[in-house]
């Protein structure tokens, strides 16, 4: 998850700044310089986030079995009584 937010944020800053370099019109490596950095940039960001998102899903899907599993065992638990 964390490469795919990497990858689509970076993906948006090279048509953004690709975008702002044509209308501005910058020399070509100019604009390529200013995408290549925006593009580190931008990919960094996006994996961070993705890796936060992934963690808090895991933790929340593990929270949830785990609830699950212990309203399981106290409903056997309770039936065997």
């Amino acid at each position: 998850m964390s490469k795919a937010y990497g990858a689509v944020l970076s993906t948006l800053a090279v048509a953004i700044l690709t975008l702002r370099g044509v209308l501005a019109d910058e020399e070509a490596v100019i604009v390529l310089q200013e995408c290549l950095t925006g593009m580190l940039v931008f990919y960094g960001i996006g994996f961070l986030l993705g890796f936060l998102a992934e963690s808090v899903l895991r933790q929340s899907a593990e929270r949830r079995f785990r609830e699950a599993v212990t309203r399981y065992l106290d409903e056997k638990q309770a039936r065997q009584k």
